[in-house]
């Protein structure tokens, strides 16, 4: 997530708390993007109608990301509102050591988090990893050269919400870079993995583990195979967009 990433973050995504479509966007810029997207690629569409002002560039951005994949459930994503802002925000926070779910409730997996008894200890249920296998799905479903096409054409949108936020220092992109550097850098285990009751909740039983910044605990909870998954896809998209994941 990822966001989003997206990443796209991919992200770049809410289909849980089922939300309504966003308002239409106003102006003859957007509603050409619009009614083009059916005939023309990312690159013909970039080269025809100007960006429409981040306030009202929903309805563009939809169109735009509309072959980015064909999974249904990324066509679901795409149904929030402030889509641009949403994506900057949750690869600021995920640069940053943060947790993306807060801004992309999709993240969060329908279930319970279960447990299991070991040898060992109390350990994560791998059946608790399942509740990840269709974000994920959808996730690896992104073509990284339209996903990187999508990107360059939107790219002005994301600096001026990321110039928003007011965060010192660097770009968006340097963000991006540092989103993908924190998520790539994760080591998931690939055994069990020992946890311990705090109060309502479960927290990982290695000081180290523990210690993992939000969207590490997050990437580790998804298990080993959905997690690796991720990150695989996370290299070509970064490939493909041209971006040097950095050491957070």
């Amino acid at each position: 997530m990822v966001v989003i990433v997206a990443a796209g973050i991919m992200y770049w995504i809410r289909v849980h708390s089922a939300p309504e479509a966003g308002a239409s966007a106003g102006g003859p810029a957007a509603a050409a993007l619009a009614d083009s997207s059916a005939s023309r690629t990312i690159d013909e569409d970039s080269a025809v109608a100007p960006l429409p002002p981040l306030d009202s560039s929903d309805v563009a951005v939809r169109a735009l990301a509309s072959d980015v994949s064909p999974e249904p459930r990324v066509a679901q994503w795409l149904k929030v509102d402030d889509l641009v802002r949403r994506f900057v925000l949750a690869v600021a926070n995920v640069a940053n050591g943060g947790n993306p779910t807060s801004r992309l409730g999709f993240l969060k997996p329908r279930g319970a988090f279960t447990v299991r008894a070991e040898d060992q200890g109390t350990v994560i249920d791998p059946a608790s990893y399942h509740r990840y296998d269709g974000v994920t799905e959808a996730f690896v479903s992104l073509d990284p050269q339209r996903v990187a096409s999508l990107y360059r054409r939107i790219q002005p949108l994301c600096d001026r919400a990321y110039e928003e936020l007011g965060l010192p220092g660097g770009t968006f992109e340097d963000a991006l870079s540092r989103a993908f550097g924190r998520l790539l850098a994760v080591r998931v285990p690939s055994g069990p993995i020992e946890v311990v009751p705090d109060e309502a909740v479960y927290k990982f039983a290695d000081p180290d583990l523990e210690a993992s910044s939000p969207a590490a605990k997050h990437l580790i909870r998804m298990g080993p195979a959905n997690a690796g998954r991720v990150q695989e896809k996370l290299r070509e998209l970064a490939r493909a967009m041209g971006v040097q994941p950095s050491s957070p």
